[in-house]
């Protein structure tokens, strides 16, 4: 017997689009996250739709950090040499 899906998947790209994550796509499809991970799997459409929301969330966190460091935040400033300034030389 031929297994069929409960979603399309361009609902579930929609509901990723709104929710931004498996979990927040998930509840809005009122499934498991981890169905929304299946179909990621599954479908490379719904992947690429789920990795640019992942993107969006990594350059709004640049954006946060970039703030810190003009406003002088050691964290900040001491995480990027750490991590961003490695290649040059700032190590533990």
């Amino acid at each position: 017997m031929a297994r069929t899906e409960r979603y399309t998947a361009q609902e579930v790209i929609d509901a990723i689009e709104k929710g931004y994550t498996c979990l927040g796509a998930a509840q809005l499809l009122q499934c498991n996250a981890e169905t929304v991970r299946n179909y990621a799997k599954r479908y490379p459409s719904v992947h690429t739709a789920l990795h640019a929301k992942r993107r969006e969330l990594v350059d709004l966190a640049e954006m946060s950090l970039r703030r810190a460091i003009v406003n002088g935040e050691g964290w900040a400033v001491a995480m990027t040499l750490k991590t961003l300034g490695k290649d040059d030389g700032y190590t533990e």
